[in-house]
């Protein structure tokens, strides 16, 4: 898990903002890991609470 953490982060373009960061963790998870319904759940609750933020910001 740990050299996939690894992997991951560098894998990350630099200049994205948190948000985005949380966005694309949930999409390299999915994507990785593969499509797993409560994961799924998890990532339109993630995207949910990005959308908000983000109008907040």
């Amino acid at each position: 898990m740990r050299i996939f953490m690894e992997y991951y982060y560098k894998s990350m373009p630099e200049n994205l903002t948190w948000t985005q960061k949380i966005e694309y963790t949930a999409d390299v998870i999915v994507r990785d890991i593969g499509y797993v319904p409560i994961l799924g759940l998890a990532v339109v609750i993630l995207r949910i609470i990005t959308g908000v933020a983000q109008k907040a910001i």
